[in-house]
């Protein structure tokens, strides 16, 4: 979002997709599209979990506190898990 003005109000979700196989995954939606390349197309059910409005949203995210060496996403680590 940040090389793509004109993505800044998009939203970065963490949640669970399924195709057949339920995944823990992060997408865009913008415009009330997923925008999503690494995905295969098709039948595919979306259960967003985390929401981060716009680059606003997503920079008071990376404020959670992580875990020392944690990469900066998925964010859902900071609540818990590896």
């Amino acid at each position: 979002m940040s090389c793509c003005p004109e993505f800044e109000q998009a939203t970065y979700v963490e949640g669970i997709v399924n195709f057949g196989v339920p995944l823990e995954h992060g997408w865009i939606q913008f415009e009330g599209e997923i925008i999503d390349p690494t995905l295969p197309t098709g039948n595919m059910i979306c259960f967003p979990g985390l929401r981060f409005e716009g680059m606003y949203g997503i920079s008071k995210a990376l404020q959670i506190p992580k875990h020392k060496g944690q990469a900066d996403f998925p964010n859902f680590f900071r609540f818990g898990g590896p």
